[in-house]
């Protein structure tokens, strides 16, 4: 459903194997509205994870994005998620508001919800 909309996008990381059948193993959900992009969500199949897909991906969606004039990119994360931190400070992205609390489920303590930015140009 949410492809259907005009200002979603998505990637896909596929892989082939030896018997030449591609295999998805990655893919960024993102949303374009002007001079204004936002990762919906990321993802590397299991299998290939620590092995640079996402961050591909990501330089791939650098691209796409300064072709289409985007201004910056934004994308929201657990605040304990690290290694999601870690490649998207990599990607030079920064941290520019926290909500805390955001993220509550039973039986657990509420994890704050991290907004990252990513600004073309500088």
């Amino acid at each position: 459903e949410l492809l259907e909309q005009d200002s979603i996008n998505m990637l896909v990381v596929y892989a082939q194997d030896k018997n030449a059948k591609s295999n998805v193993i990655g893919y960024c959900l993102y949303q374009m509205v002007f001079e204004q992009a936002e990762i919906l969500r990321i993802g590397t199949h299991t299998d290939y994870q620590r092995q640079g897909i996402a961050s591909q991906t990501i330089d791939k969606l650098h691209k796409v994005l300064q072709s289409n004039q985007v201004e910056n990119l934004l994308l929201e994360v657990r605040a304990d998620n690290h290694a999601a931190i870690a490649l998207y400070e990599k990607q030079v992205f920064t941290i520019i508001h926290r909500r805390k609390g955001y993220y509550q489920s039973p039986n657990q303590s509420a994890v704050d919800a991290l907004i990252m930015q990513h600004v073309y140009g500088e």
